[in-house]
């Protein structure tokens, strides 16, 4: 896929697909150090059952996790910063990125949901006008590298540019 299909599509639909980005034995490598930390961190949760039913969970590159395994805090670093990672970002971008955070993304334990519908501005913004004016001046970009074949993460082409439907506003998660 070229750089100008990449951007077209980011611009028309808000996302784009790029199979097989980073090489197998990268994604293996990202997928090991994520499943220790998955485990370490519904270990120390204060309701190990409740986290293990969870979807995903964030800050993967916290210190806490590397205390016993620090090679692996350079490793993920230099998966999430790979060059061909890079260079698609800034393909679409006309404006100096910033890197917030990791999430892992896993399937409960042995409980089923429907997921939630949501805006990432939501869960920082005090109210909805906080989070419409956000939408306005932020963009946020997530890289889902998938190390499975699934069909947990839906995307709704648009709704970046738009405020919510009243379905979508009935399914969100409380602030």
């Amino acid at each position: 896929m070229n750089s100008e299909t990449l951007k077209e599509q980011w611009t028309e639909k808000g996302y784009f697909v790029v199979p097989k980005l980073l090489n197998f034995d990268r994604v293996q490598e990202l997928r090991l150090i994520g499943d220790r930390i998955l485990n370490q961190w519904i270990q120390e949760s204060s309701n190990p059952s409740e986290a293990a039913n969870l979807t995903n969970m964030a800050f993967l590159t916290e210190p806490r996790y590397f205390k016993q395994h620090p090679q692996q805090l350079t490793q993920l670093l230099n998966l999430i910063s790979d060059e061909n990672i890079l260079d698609i970002i800034e393909t679409i971008c006309d404006f100096t990125l910033l890197f917030h955070n990791t999430q892992y993304f896993f399937n409960p334990a042995n409980k089923t949901r429907n997921g939630d519908w949501h805006r990432d501005q939501q869960f920082d913004a005090a109210n909805e006008k906080i989070e419409q004016l956000r939408m306005q001046n932020t963009v946020g970009i997530h890289l889902h590298i998938a190390f499975l074949p699934d069909n947990n993460l839906e995307y709704i082409p648009g709704s970046p540019t738009r405020w919510d439907s009243p379905e979508e506003i009935e399914i969100r998660p409380i602030h």
